[in-house]
């Protein structure tokens, strides 16, 4: 038993760290050695409560979301508040619409109103669209909205 128990600790720990597949699939995603990429300045930020009708579109926007619709309409007129602390709602819905053509391109679209950044630009946006627009929601330390979860 403890033979069985050895052995599959070792194939565990061989596949952590990335036996089996090619070098090429091991580093898809990570910029090559000697690149440096710099983020951006953060936006300014405005503290405060949301515009009215932004948080009409948000409690409109979110249950269809949750069941796999998302309203470009009502997306655009959050994205077109220009608040960056909303990007964290842009991120949030990446996750489940990542890879999801039309929906993300209008999610990635809505981060670049948002923030004035286009995460396109960044070098790892090809290897998801989640985590480029997160990595520079912390890069930046920006804020969330308020009551956001």
């Amino acid at each position: 038993m403890r033979q069985v128990v050895v052995a599959l600790t070792a194939s565990l720990a061989l596949a952590a760290v990335g036996c089996g597949g090619d070098a090429a699939e091991r580093t898809r995603g990570q910029v090559p050695s000697g690149s440096a990429y710099t983020f951006p300045p953060a936006p300014a930020v405005v503290d405060g409560p949301l515009d009215p009708e932004v948080d009409s579109a948000l409690d409109r926007l979110l249950p269809a979301a949750l069941v796999g619709v998302l309203h470009r309409g009502v997306l655009q007129t959050i994205a077109d508040s220009r608040d960056p602390r909303l990007a964290w709602l842009v991120s949030g819905l990446l996750r489940f619409y990542q890879g999801a053509g039309l929906e993300e391109d209008a999610l990635v679209s809505g981060f670049e109103l948002l923030t004035g950044v286009d995460p396109r630009d960044d070098p790892l946006f090809d290897s998801g669209s989640w985590r480029t627009v997160t990595d520079y929601l912390i890069a930046w330390d920006l804020p969330a909205p308020p009551k956001y979860r």
